[in-house]
């Protein structure tokens, strides 16, 4: 295998594609309290299949955020652990992110496009297709290489949530998740407000209401989240 996939640091299994229903558009959550626009990203978009097979269960999915002799940005390989083998591949932009659905039937990419923007695509993994484009405001990403996502699919399937980093000062944040709807190909309008949390992650996430999220700027470390509607805009978290 090649010597620069030995540096690649998030490993995902894939599962079984079963396929969904694809969504024209794609809407963008920018801010706390702003409503999604849609967007078409296609023109400056970053992110591009190259040399597909469809994924058989037990391959990874390998994200590779600086390989070697390709230019800028990153990639991500698919990867057949038994044969040791790239199956295909995904070129990024730089501070690449990845979620995979439960079923293994979407692969969601996000990367940065300019300044805080970031491309979010849709891609349909049984075909290598991507479904949609569109970008996303103020998405966080890390200085350093992350060892963890900031995006995650509830195991239910039905949402996408992206940490949102939206400064009110130089030395203050206010981070949020922003939610986009896996069936309607839309970002709900409200997102779920995490105050002054920081670069957390996902502990847990059985459904696309209840989930616990690390807050590592919080007392409680670990804050348990249950949402009485899925576009609730503000959320009491509990230890």
């Amino acid at each position: 295998m090649k010597a620069n996939l030995l540096s690649l640091f998030c490993l995902l299994s894939v599962s079984f594609a079963l396929c969904f229903a694809a969504h024209p558009n794609l809407a963008v959550q920018t801010g706390p309290t702003s409503a999604p626009t849609q967007t078409d990203a296609s023109a400056d978009s970053n992110i591009k299949l190259e040399n597909w097979a469809k994924p058989q269960s037990g391959w990874l999915y390998v994200l590779d955020p600086k390989p070697e002799a390709v230019g800028p940005g990153g990639r991500i390989w698919l990867l057949d652990p038994q044969t040791a083998k790239v199956m295909g591949s995904i070129r990024t932009g730089d501070n690449a992110d990845f979620a995979l659905s439960p079923d293994g039937s979407r692969l969601y990419v996000a990367s940065i496009i300019e300044g805080d923007s970031s491309e979010l695509a849709v891609i349909d993994t049984a075909q290598g297709a991507v479904l949609q484009r569109g970008s996303v405001e103020d998405r966080e990403v890390a200085n350093v290489l992350p060892s963890f996502s900031a995006m995650a699919v509830s195991g239910d399937g039905l949402v996408l949530r992206v940490l949102i980093d939206t400064p009110k000062s130089a030395d203050a944040d206010s981070f949020l998740l922003a939610a986009f709807d896996t069936r309607t190909g839309d970002f709900l309008p409200k997102s779920v407000h995490l105050g002054n949390c920081g670069l957390g992650r996902f502990i847990s996430y059985p459904t696309a209401d209840r989930f616990n999220f690390l807050c590592p700027r919080t007392e409680g470390p670990v804050w348990r989240w249950e949402l009485a509607r899925k576009d609730a805009s503000t959320v009491s978290g509990r230890p």
